[in-house]
Formats: structure tokens, C-alpha cells, sequence
């Protein structure tokens, strides 16, 4: 059977898993160099914030970002002390964490058990491409023999790899739209239709925008506000 590895999580966000041996020590990330601390076992990660409490009500109707449906009124709810995303409190302790992908205050993942599509958990040795099949070094965030990229360097089975890729492929249209209102912003003199059509699109897509990641939500604000300037420039020239 193999070894039960230490989870840990560099700043760059990847996820890595190093064996026992090296419990205590510091390891470089594959992925961007750095060098981060290796807890001194397992369940000895720090332990993260507790959840801002809110108001009661002030967070009624929200959205909770992790079962994705809406705060009711007098139900517990609370803040993720990072990002500020909305959370059933029953939901914030059952994942330990925030849900949203990038946060800081995101737990580590643990290392599953072994399954019965073959999943290879380690630091240094390889594991199982989860599209292809065939054996990849196990920092790899991209397969060589198939080109499937992956999340982290974190190993898959090919039902996590189907699953997320499917959630790619349903964010992949928000996050080019986000990317055209980005390029249309330049444009000066479309300002004025694109400073009302964006926010329209945006605040109704403020979901999807979140799961998409922040350089997609920071290239959607930063387009409408670049709009914005350009929309009042042109009413100062004409007024």
C-alpha cells in the first residue's frame, strides 16, 4: 500500500503532496520555483480563519458559493475573511474553507484513496494521466503523450478529469465574452452602448464571472470602467 502523503499548498496555488520523509522540511514547487515549509505531518497543517459573522439577514438572497443556492432569511450564514464570498455557515464548515478557486483561505487538498480507476498520489515518482492513460511525472500539469492540461499537479481519476473539464467548457463562453468587452473597451466611440450592455451582462453574470477566476472578472470591470471614462470624455467635448 502506499505511504499516506503530507498535503500542502505552494503560494503560486498549486497543490502538492510529498512524502512523510520530508515532513518538516522546505521542497521547491515544480510548477513556479518556490520554496514552501512541508508540515510536520499530515494533520498538522496551520489552521485556517474562521468565517466572518454576519448580520442577521444582511445575507439574505445571497448565493452560497458552495451548494449554489440562496441564503434564506434567519439561516446561519457568514463571510469568507479573504474574499468576502457569501457561505451557509453549515456549508463554510463542512469544506473547511472557501470554495472559490484562487482564495487563499482555500483548504488543502487531502490525499483519496486509492480507486478503482488507478490514481497515483506523489512527489517525485509519476501517476496516471486521467484522459490517456499512460504513466506522466507526477509534477505534471500537462500530459505529453495526449497534451490534457490539468488544475494542479494534484493526480486525477479520469471521473474528477470528465467533471472538470465539463465546468471549463460551461465557463468557457463567460470568460470570452469577458475578454471581447475587454477589447471592444478600446474602441473609444462604442463606449457609450458598450458602458450599458456591459454592466447588464455583467452583473447578471456575476456567478459565473467568480467560478471563471479573477483575471477574467479584473479584464470585465476593468473594460465597463474604461468605458466609462471614455463615455464621459466624449460628453465633455460635446456639452
Amino acid at each position: 500500500m502506499m505511504e499516506e502523503r503530507i498535503a500542502c499548498t505552494c503560494e503560486c496555488g498549486r497543490k502538492l503532496a510529498v512524502p512523510p520523509t520530508l515532513a518538516g522540511r522546505a521542497v521547491k514547487c515544480a510548477h513556479c520555483g518556490r520554496v514552501l515549509a512541508v508540515p510536520a505531518a499530515a494533520n498538522d497543517a496551520p489552521k485556517l480563519p474562521d468565517a466572518l459573522a454576519a448580520e442577521a439577514n444582511s445575507l439574505a438572497g445571497k448565493m452560497c458559493s458552495v451548494c449554489q443556492t440562496a441564503i434564506a432569511e434567519d439561516e446561519p450564514a457568514c463571510l469568507c475573511p479573504a474574499c468576502r464570498a457569501p457561505y451557509h455557515r453549515e456549508c463554510w464548515n463542512e469544506v473547511g474553507g472557501c470554495a472559490i478557486y484562487g482564495c487563499r483561505l482555500m483548504p488543502a487538498a487531502r490525499k483519496a484513496e486509492q480507486d478503482s480507476a488507478g490514481r497515483s498520489e506523489g512527489w517525485g515518482d509519476d501517476k496516471v494521466c486521467p484522459r490517456c492513460g499512460k504513466q506522466i511525472r507526477s509534477a505534471a500539469v500537462r500530459c505529453r503523450f495526449c497534451r490534457a492540461e490539468f488544475p494542479s499537479a494534484m493526480p486525477m481519476n479520469m471521473r474528477e478529469y470528465q467533471d472538470w473539464t465539463q465546468q471549463q467548457a460551461q465557463l468557457k463562453p463567460t470568460r470570452t465574452l469577458a475578454i471581447v468587452l475587454f477589447a471592444v473597451s478600446l474602441i473609444g466611440f462604442l463606449a457609450p452602448i458598450l458602458v450599458a450592455a456591459g454592466v447588464v451582462w455583467a452583473l447578471n453574470s456575476r456567478d459565473a464571472l467568480r467560478r471563471a477566476g479573477g483575471f477574467y472578472q479584473v479584464m470585465c470591470w476593468f473594460g465597463i470602467i474604461l468605458s466609462v471614462i471614455y463615455t464621459l470624455i466624449m460628453c465633455s467635448l460635446l456639452f
